[in-house]
């Protein structure tokens, strides 16, 4: 994304922040389809970019990974605030830009996904992408959609992440992950196994977890003094029929935030076709 981005700006140095985000990612998507040993006919990712101008923090997105903040509020809550939009089936604003393009949605899946009219592919569950050539052709499309925000003393952390995070945690749940340590690491961390935990216990495979943790300047980081935490402490799925309880334990931060209440893609309200915070199928 970088470079590419600085060989649009070397040809078009007057270019807007918007309109190179936008190029970038359009690019970027051509250059898989141009490269053959990329099978992108059928493969693709979700991309979520950003980019700080001055004070201007910029944010690109396509699919359903998500950038968010953790801003202080003036009660002195720190809250999330959505720096992205996920582009699923389930805001009506994408669905008819599909269907528009040609594209069939089946609406009784959980999630949503698009589908050729007359054959059962590609069965993208997200709207937009890099790659997935062959969803491009009903509306899948690698144009991002962008959104800007001023910076303040009030920013505290900001968090990008894969959907693996987000399945079973709200925006919320992961800014207080954030807030028990001001350690990148640490928080990365916790972000990580929390999700991990969620898919091991509610589902029979774990998507894809990924998460990107900063802190803003003014708010020092604490010194992280277990510097030897690795991955590889996750723990490994059981045999099947097996309900053990997972304790993934850490030294020195707090333990793990309880995620009753959330609103979050799973559970009983997404599988009717709606939840709290997307609201109706049909809205």
């Amino acid at each position: 994304m970088e470079h590419v981005a600085d060989q649009i700006l070397e040809r078009e140095p007057r270019i807007s922040i918007p309109d190179l985000l936008v190029q970038t990612n359009e690019t970027v998507d051509r250059n898989l389809h141009k490269n053959f040993h990329i099978p992108s006919d059928d493969s693709g990712s979700t991309a979520v970019s950003v980019l700080a101008i001055g004070s201007t923090l910029y944010c690109s997105n396509v699919g359903d990974s998500r950038c968010i903040l953790g801003v202080r509020n003036p009660a002195g809550k720190v809250v999330p605030k959505a720096l992205s939009s996920d582009q699923t089936l389930y805001r009506a604003d994408e669905r008819q830009r599909v269907l528009d393009l040609g594209g069939r949605i089946d609406q009784n899946g959980d999630p949503p996904r698009i589908w050729l009219q007359k054959k059962f592919e590609p069965g993208c569950a997200f709207s937009r992408s890099l790659g997935d050539k062959i969803a491009e052709t009903v509306g899948c499309v690698a144009t991002p959609e962008i959104m800007a925000h001023e910076l303040s003393d009030d920013d505290v952390v900001c968090i990008i992440a894969s959907d693996g995070v987000w399945e079973f945690l709200t925006n919320q749940n992961v800014v207080d992950i954030c807030l028990a340590t001001l350690d990148p690491y640490t928080a990365s961390y916790k972000i990580v196994s929390t999700a991990y935990q969620e898919w091991y216990e509610q589902e029979e495979r774990i998507d894809d977890i990924s998460v990107i943790v900063l802190f803003f300047g003014r708010h020092e980081m604490q010194q992280n003094n277990d510097q030897n935490v690795r991955l590889d402490t996750l723990p490994k799925r059981s045999r099947r029929g097996s309900h053990a309880k997972l304790a993934v334990e850490f030294e020195k931060t707090a333990s793990i935030l309880p995620v009753e209440e959330r609103n979050t893609r799973r559970g009983s309200f997404s599988r009717l076709g709606f939840s709290k915070t997307r609201g109706s199928m049909d809205a």
